[in-house]
């Protein structure tokens, strides 16, 4: 159990940040959140913790990659090399996907021809879906 004083420190270090997008994903049986800033400079991974009811920021999805869009988010155990550790959203530079990586806090092109801190020029489909082969 924390005391009020650790609480109190903690609040006062968390840095105010209106979140424009957020998504929810279980995660082997837990909850993460997923925040995005309103210029999409800032995206945050946070972990529920529900014994306390608070959000614990995380600062690697580990061998995690998550597909996040407004029609339905999920996690996946990535074995492919270079895949762990990022976030797949329903946006597009060009007609490429692009991923946002927690290790380079930059947004990337599938094919690695772009890279950018924040989603600025990015065009976002709203109705779309992910398909999860079952192979």
């Amino acid at each position: 159990m924390r005391t009020e004083e650790e609480e109190e420190g903690e609040e006062e270090d968390e840095e105010e940040v209106e979140v424009h997008e957020h998504y929810m994903v279980e995660v082997d049986a837990d909850i993460w959140g997923v925040f995005i800033t309103e210029d999409g400079r800032r995206v945050r991974v946070k972990k529920l913790d529900s014994s306390e009811m608070r959000w614990i920021e995380l600062e690697t999805l580990g061998n995690k990659c998550l597909y996040v869009n407004p029609n339905g988010s999920f996690a996946e155990t990535c074995t492919v090399n270079g895949m762990a550790d990022t976030i797949y959203f329903n946006q597009f530079h060009g007609k490429r996907g692009v991923f946002y990586s927690l290790k380079s806090e930059m947004y990337h092109s599938i094919d690695g021809d772009f890279a950018s801190e924040e989603a600025y020029g990015l065009t976002e489909f709203y109705i779309g879906a992910w398909i999860k082969p079952t192979i």
